[in-house]
């Protein structure tokens, strides 16, 4: 098996002005229904928002998430994976900072919409089952080009 900890020492903590993903180690909860060899981590997600001028934490989130299935440990694309996702949550995050504390009409249908979700909606560890992403880069834009993985969190959100 992969020992990924120490790319997640080093990608963590994945974060932007308002938006932050932790990851909690040495966690040892896996769901029941987790296949033996599946590698899920503890992680938490931070959101702040504006008072005037001033940052306040708006939510605390903390969650078991799958991060690579067992079919795919032995992938020797992991540390690609882990690094495209982690610039690409980035890219997501600071597209969010653009609309906290924001009031027009753009801004009211996406404000803080990483802060309504789960850690869970932020990691794709189905984008190890395409054949394509090779590096980083390609893994980063797989991720951000999909409306069903993390392009539908990039703001401002697309024009109908």
């Amino acid at each position: 098996m992969t020992d990924v900890r120490p790319w997640l020492e080093e990608l963590f903590p994945i974060e932007s002005d308002f938006f932050r993903l932790e990851w909690v180690p040495d966690s040892d909860y896996r769901p029941p229904h987790a296949a033996p060899d599946d590698l899920y981590v503890l992680v938490r997600l931070v959101c702040w928002y504006l008072n005037g001028a001033e940052m306040h934490i708006r939510d605390v989130k903390e969650q078991p998430v799958l991060l690579v299935s067992a079919g795919r440990r032995q992938d020797p694309r992991i540390e690609a994976y882990l690094r495209g996702w982690s610039a690409a949550l980035t890219t997501v995050m600071e597209s969010q900072d653009l609309s906290v504390g924001r009031d027009d009409t753009e801004a009211m249908y996406a404000d803080n919409a990483l802060a309504c979700l789960m850690p869970m909606d932020l990691v794709h560890a189905d984008a190890l089952e395409l054949t394509r992403p090779q590096t980083a880069e390609d893994f980063s834009r797989a991720l951000l080009d999909s409306r069903k993985r993390l392009g539908r969190f990039v703001f401002p959100p697309p024009k109908p």
